[in-house]
């Protein structure tokens, strides 16, 4: 055989690769829905909360009071439980401030103190967030969220939608954003 031929018979350079990303896109798939898989989708409206506002207001009331004061049109809503120790939740601070400028958001402080403590570590790194209050875990483990940072979307419905753990891009969570107000 000439190496013409040889070379004719050769597959392109990128389906060289095609292997080697559908199994990256596999593990990574199955990483996500392992972390995932406890998340549960209702939510508990009549849930006791505090929150404070951005203006370091505190309120009492429902989870559904919460989710009325961030987002009172019904539009989808991006849900976020972070914490102040947590380094990758504080390389999404800027992420997140840039969402809540075109969608309304609900930050959840797991494990991050009383909410004074929590207010303090918002002023100081700027954080201009409608932040429920989780000093124990009691709203995050209720929804299945046992890491932080955790990202997803409360549709229309009060259904929480595409949860992801760990680090999320903008335009991932924008995407997640729009495709829950599509359906």
């Amino acid at each position: 055989m000439s190496h013409d031929t040889a070379s004719r018979h050769r597959r392109p350079r990128w389906m060289r690769h095609v292997g080697t990303i559908v199994l990256m896109l596999t593990v990574f798939g199955s990483v996500h829905f392992w972390q995932t898989r406890h998340v549960n989708a209702d939510i508990d409206p009549s849930m006791r909360v505090q929150w404070l506002t951005p203006d370091g207001q505190m309120h009492h009331g429902t989870l559904s009071d919460a989710i009325l004061a961030t987002r009172p049109s019904g539009q989808p809503l991006a849900l976020y439980v972070w914490a102040h120790w947590c380094p990758i939740c504080k390389a999404q601070q800027g992420t997140i401030n840039r969402l809540a400028q075109d969608w309304p958001v609900l930050t959840v402080a797991m494990q991050s103190g009383d909410a004074a403590q929590v207010w303090r570590y918002q002023m100081q790194h700027e954080l201009p967030w409608t932040t429920v209050i989780d000093p124990r875990s009691q709203l995050a483990q209720a929804q299945g969220f046992r890491s932080v940072p955790t990202f997803a979307v409360l549709d229309s419905g009060n259904r929480l939608r595409f949860p992801t753990v760990g680090y999320t891009s903008g335009w991932g969570m924008r995407a997640r954003l729009w495709l829950a107000r599509l359906l």
